[in-house]
């Protein structure tokens, strides 16, 4: 596998820890929320809706690359909303500029690695707890809670 994208694809993310949980977005109607880990264990329901109703698991990501057609930066749509930083976070907001994310194949792995930009030191999408911050990682190894799979490869 090569890890090469397509220019625009839709896929659900899911996160590379023990359980491999879909990333998401919780069912409330702020104009801000943040993205989090929705566990595959049989019996657990996707979070609830405002209203009633559950969310639809795996929630689909829009990736649409930006900028030079020969770089691996894309925005990252859920829903109506684009993602970013916000403090320590990775959020869905419905106003304001996307973020450009670097995606970074990772072909020991077969995951990827998301991060702010494809420089060093690389602050990159983390799983922690039951949602997805943004750290610094000095290295060049990732741990499982930085890497992630998603649909969109040009050579599946």
């Amino acid at each position: 596998m090569s890890g090469e994208l397509a220019d625009q694809f839709v896929s659900p993310i899911t996160s590379l820890l023990d359980g491999e949980p879909y990333v998401g977005i919780p069912g409330i109607l702020d104009s801000s929320v943040p993205l989090i880990l929705i566990p595959r264990d049989p019996g657990v329901q996707p979070p609830e809706l405002m209203g009633g109703g559950r969310i639809p698991c795996p929630q689909q990501f829009t990736f649409t690359r930006v900028g030079d057609p020969e770089n691996r930066t894309y925005e990252i749509r859920i829903d109506d909303r684009v993602t970013r930083i916000e403090g320590d976070s990775v959020v869905a907001v419905r106003d304001g500029p996307a973020q450009a994310w670097g995606i970074n194949f990772r072909e020991s792995e077969n995951a990827f690695i998301i991060q702010r930009d494809m420089f060093r030191p690389a602050t990159v999408w983390t799983a922690e707890g039951d949602q997805i911050n943004i750290r610094i990682n000095p290295s060049t190894s990732f741990p499982r809670p930085q890497l992630f799979r998603f649909s969109g490869l040009t050579d599946e």
